[in-house]
């Protein structure tokens, strides 16, 4: 991690060591990667609206669609019903998979991206036999449905194939890991003050034994203390004498 930060601030002149107390490296980072921060944020703001854009353009693609007219109208009826299952399962497929892509819009870049790459996937493996059987009834709507999808994909490739997106990408990572830092220093402070009191309790314990012990002794040498221990053998004696009249009677 440290190694990046020094290539991100690494300049033609002798690079100047910080020394940073970890407790403010969240607030140091942050300083030196404003600029760079805001840049690729507006980036960011400029990919997400343009590709909301696409998006909208692939819908307008899917009404004409779905409004289209047969150009040969002179089909079988069971041509017809074949026609349109696969009409409606194409569009709803390609509907679902722009709601997908609005769904993980706002996410971070990676995250966008790998799930970007499982739904572009999943949409060409559940669309490709509909398409190529819409292709014999609607050739120039579905042509123009997958041109438009791949505005989007050449879109998002553009950015994910852009060197200054991978290095704020790793920004955002370090921002993380810094986070991570900060939890740990966090947790070792909460530690740190729950062994002082345990070794506060301790000690208090060990005062209280000690104090106990003392007092366990002063009693045991006291004179009520002797006392109590010949009351004790005068007790047995009586009831040894007590058992003895009542054997005789």
């Amino acid at each position: 991690m440290f190694n990046f930060i020094r290539k991100i601030f690494a300049k033609s002149e002798e690079i100047v060591l910080e020394r940073v107390n970890p407790e403010n490296l969240k607030e140091w980072f942050e300083g030196k990667v404003d600029k760079l921060d805001q840049e690729m944020k507006e980036k960011l703001d400029s990919f997400r609206k343009e590709l909301s854009v696409k998006l909208n353009s692939v819908r307008e693609s899917i009404k004409k669609m779905e409004e289209a007219s047969l150009r040969n109208p002179n089909i079988s009826t069971r041509e017809l019903q074949f026609m349109e299952g696969n009409r409606k399962s194409y569009l709803y497929r390609t509907a679902h998979f722009l709601r997908e892509i609005e769904e993980i819009l706002e996410h971070e870049l990676n995250f966008f991206l790998s799930h970007y790459k499982d739904y572009v996937d999943n949409f060409a493996k559940s669309t490709s036999r509909a398409y190529m059987i819409l292709q014999e009834f609607f050739a120039h709507e579905a042509a123009e449905i997958a041109a438009r999808i791949k505005e989007i994909d050449d879109h998002v490739k553009k950015i994910q194939n852009d060197e200054s997106m991978h290095s704020y990408s790793r920004v955002e990572k370090i921002k993380k890991d810094i986070i991570g830092i900060e939890n740990k220093i966090k947790k070792r402070e909460e530690l740190s003050k729950e062994i002082s009191k345990m070794k506060d309790e301790i000690a208090r314990l060990k005062g209280n034994k000690e104090e106990l012990l003392k007092r366990n002794d002063e009693i045991m040498k006291s004179a009520g203390y002797k006392e109590l221990g010949n009351d004790e053998a005068n007790k047995e004696k009586l009831e040894g004498e007590t058992k003895k009249l009542k054997d005789n009677v």
